[in-house]
């Protein structure tokens, strides 16, 4: 322990509730030049393994009885993250006038002194994002409503169905939604997102017949949003969706975006992540219920966070740890077979040169099962992603499903929201048993999928009272 000199315990002597003494700092920070993609609980990771190297962050305060003399500092403090390290969220329009509303009223709150006397808060505007989470929510319950008491699933058909309806909502808006059965889901993945494959990335222009199909599907669907587009601009409409922020984006020199461009951009934000992002639910799913003793711990956090029917909230799922390490564990071990990145100008890799033009082929198969980053890399361990663990941060890009530097995919944060809220809606509304005990990946498209027969069995969980 360490005693406080005098003019440091001043500071505390002359702090009241209406006249904290602590200072307060702002950084403004591009996100954009992240080179692992930003997300808050990458940066709070982040974070948490730096302040476990400084040891004056680790203090914490110890008052001396009777307040005979400075109270002292011991260096046992405990970092809980959640609570030292959160997200807040700006209201809109989310400028300046708001940054001063927020740092005003962090200014004015005493600092706990029961722990290490420091916060770090990122503010972000992630009204969108909240608005997202609502939506999900609805859109699985409104899925799961017509399922009967119990019964069979094929889980890879439940998340290619549930990873159409989604998007829909959240990025293309209602009225795309309202006109998007089951049926015509199913086309769309079927003939837009079973086209992605190794043979259609390399040459596009085949005369197959799948090919053919994904054309056709696409042209459907791009005239189906320009209608939309045309509709909204008629009506003034103004809705919470993706398709509102195109429609009212500006380019630098402040020309808005084309219907075709704004069309264009939507389709591929959609389908580049649909099928990754059902294949990664699907394997969460699958070694969820394959362990049970983590499944467990899955139920209690979700137990605590949403007992007695709470709404899911942005706020809701960023708590939920337990669960996005089971998503990240997933992804480690089910991971997209290879990235392909074109090679702009010629590099130098050990002996080697490897020149532009070239493509450069990554396998993230290969990179998540190296033992000197994962200890015991094939086995299911979600805690290895844990603060104290943090087993991916040893090395730069050493979890790469979803890109790295500045080709990280802008779908990351919106894939982890989606299937965190697919598997909290279902996980609480039912009770599942995995049929096939031996589920093996499929190979069939150029993501790596559970192969049918990957069958889930259901029974809906009585409600309290």
């Amino acid at each position: 322990m360490q005693r406080l000199r005098g003019a440091d315990a001043r500071f505390l002597y002359n702090e009241m509730p209406t006249q904290p003494m602590h200072t307060i700092k702002v950084l403004v920070l591009d996100p954009s030049t992240s080179r692992h993609g930003y997300t808050f609980e990458r940066l709070r990771d982040y974070l948490v393994e730096r302040v476990a190297r400084v040891e004056p962050l680790r203090r914490r305060l110890v008052p001396v009885p009777l307040s005979l003399f400075h109270p002292l500092w011991a260096n046992d403090g405990f970092v809980n993250p959640r609570r030292q390290i959160q997200c807040l969220q700006a209201a809109g329009p989310g400028g300046l006038r708001e940054l001063c509303e927020i740092v005003s009223r962090v200014a004015s709150r005493p600092l706990d002194r029961t722990r290490p006397l420091w916060e770090i808060l990122a503010l972000t505007d992630r009204s969108l994002l909240s608005a997202y989470a609502g939506f999900m929510e609805e859109e699985v319950k409104t899925y799961l409503q017509v399922w009967p008491k119990e019964g069979v699933v094929e889980l890879m058909q439940l998340l290619s169905e549930l990873t159409v309806f989604i998007p829909s909502r959240c990025l293309i808006g209602l009225e795309f939604r309202r006109h998007l059965s089951p049926d015509f889901a199913r086309i769309i993945y079927r003939d837009l997102a079973g086209s992605l494959n190794p043979l259609a990335i390399l040459l596009p222009g085949l005369p197959l017949p799948s090919l053919r199909r994904r054309d056709r599907a696409r042209r459907e669907v791009a005239a189906f949003i320009a209608q939309i587009v045309t509709d909204r601009r008629r009506r003034g409409a103004v809705d919470k969706d993706f398709l509102h922020i195109l429609m009212t984006a500006r380019y630098a020199d402040g020309t808005s975006l084309s219907d075709e461009h704004i069309t264009n951009n939507l389709i591929a934000l959609i389908f580049s992540g649909l099928h990754t992002t059902a294949a990664q639910g699907a394997w969460t799913g699958v070694e969820l219920l394959r362990h049970p003793a983590y499944l467990r711990r899955v139920l209690r956090e979700q137990d605590e966070i949403l007992g007695n029917g709470r709404a899911i909230t942005l706020e809701a799922v960023d708590a939920m740890v337990v669960l996005e390490r089971a998503v990240r564990e997933a992804e480690r071990l089910h991971p997209v077979p290879v990235l392909l990145r074109k090679v702009l100008r010629d590099f130098q890799y050990r002996d080697y040169t490897v020149p532009a033009g070239w493509l450069a082929i990554a396998s993230p198969g290969a990179s998540h099962l190296l033992p000197e980053l994962f200890t015991d890399p094939h086995r299911y361990d979600p805690d290895r992603f844990a603060p104290e663990r943090a087993e991916q941060r040893r090395a730069r890009f050493s979890i790469i499903s979803f890109g790295g530097g500045k080709h990280v995919c802008t779908g990351m944060t919106f894939a982890y929201l989606e299937i965190k809220v697919i598997w909290s809606v279902l996980l609480r509304e039912f009770e599942l048993r995995l049929l096939d005990a031996r589920v093996r990946p499929s190979q069939s498209s150029f993501w790596i999928a559970p192969r049918s027969p990957c069958r889930v069995a259901f029974r809906r969980r009585k409600r309290a009272g």
